[in-house]
């Protein structure tokens, strides 16, 4: 991905997740989603789709020494992501996180409910739409960066 650079730590913690990710795939789809189902699938091409880009990322970017820049260039597991709502002007502060990570808590969201879904790959300046049983949000992306 020409014009992106990225830390040796966020390099790192990037081929690390996508080697977890890999290897632990398919036991990640049958905890969640044991039965066929339409959530299933869609969850699914996520992971593949998710497991492509970071794929992309790290193999086409080599990590530069000289950047403390903890950036990514679109939002992954694991990385602190900063949004405007647009419908009320409110800013919030979320982690997408894995459903069963031991961290999560306070402002970690599942990359499998409405939010981390709507968020997960979204880059910074993207507007995304939440659909959630309270209604439906709009949220700007302002930062993603990996913690």
């Amino acid at each position: 991905m020409p014009g992106i650079a990225l830390s040796p730590g966020v390099h790192s913690r990037l081929v690390k997740q996508l080697t977890e990710l890999k290897e632990g795939k398919n036991q990640l789809i049958d905890e969640f989603y044991p039965l066929p189902s339409r959530d299933r699938e869609e969850f699914c091409r996520l992971l593949d789709k998710y497991l492509q880009r970071v794929e992309s990322l790290v193999t086409s970017t080599a990590p530069q020494k000289n950047c403390q820049d903890n950036s990514v260039p679109f939002v992954t597991l694991d990385c602190a992501v900063e949004v405007k709502n647009l419908d009320n002007g409110q800013t919030f502060n979320w982690q997408v996180v894995m459903p069963l990570q031991t961290k999560v808590g306070k402002g970690c969201v599942s990359c499998l409910s409405p939010v981390g879904k709507s968020l997960l790959l979204s880059q910074t300046g993207d507007t995304i739409t939440v659909s959630a049983p309270r209604g439906t949000a709009h949220y700007q992306v302002l930062s993603a960066v990996m913690i």
